[in-house]
């Protein structure tokens, strides 16, 4: 259901999400709770992730909706990419087949907020952060136990600097790795968040 830039989800699976999500720039995408899953073929997607490519954009669950990522085979499940976007309220699972992180977020100012974020192999991060101003808040992070490679919130700046960092109130939950990795940012906020059953470090 479309009305103007605020569409609504009510089944259809995870092909049904990108639709409403390649409206563009400015789209609110409100989704009905239940399981969304099947594969995504969008010219948008990126490598066939669920995929937030336009500018402020809010993807938003209601009553915590599952998005089933068993058809996936990419190297993320999630790829917010658009800037001054919103991903909250959702359940991420089945994301056995992913190899490089759940949840990618590489667009500025992206809210990543109230989600339960589940790693189905231990050899992968729960989400990677590689712009600024991200704001990361009140997740759930579970891996598999504290065992493998896996790391539950990265933040990698590559050969820059990011800055303006939110890492707050998250739970990180059973990685191999270390619980929450913070390379080089300027002014980082990393407060409130329990980190338990990692096998590197906390933070």
């Amino acid at each position: 259901v479309v009305n103007n830039s605020l569409i609504k989800v009510d089944g259809g699976g995870l092909q049904a999400i990108q639709d409403g999500l390649d409206f563009g720039n400015g789209a609110h995408v409100f989704v009905a709770a239940g399981t969304y899953g099947g594969a995504i073929s969008s010219a948008h997607s990126t490598d066939n992730a669920l995929t937030i490519w336009a500018d402020d954009v809010t993807l938003l669950g209601s009553g915590a909706p599952q998005l089933s990522f068993t058809s996936a085979t990419g190297a993320n499940a999630v790829v917010i990419s658009g800037s001054g976007a919103t991903f909250s309220g959702f359940e991420v699972t089945d994301t056995s087949n992913i190899t490089s992180a759940v949840i990618l977020v590489s667009g500025a100012d992206a809210r990543v907020t109230d989600n339960t974020i589940s790693a189905g192999v231990a050899t992968i991060d729960g989400i990677l952060i590689q712009a600024s101003g991200a704001l990361i808040d009140g997740n759930s992070i579970l891996g598999l136990g504290a065992s493998g490679t896996g790391r539950g919130i990265v933040v990698d700046s590559g050969a820059g600097t990011l800055d303006g960092i939110q890492i707050t109130n998250n739970l990180v939950d059973g990685f191999g790795g270390t619980g929450i990795l913070i390379d080089p940012v300027f002014g980082p906020s990393v407060v409130g968040n329990t980190v338990i059953n990692v096998g590197g470090n906390g933070i």
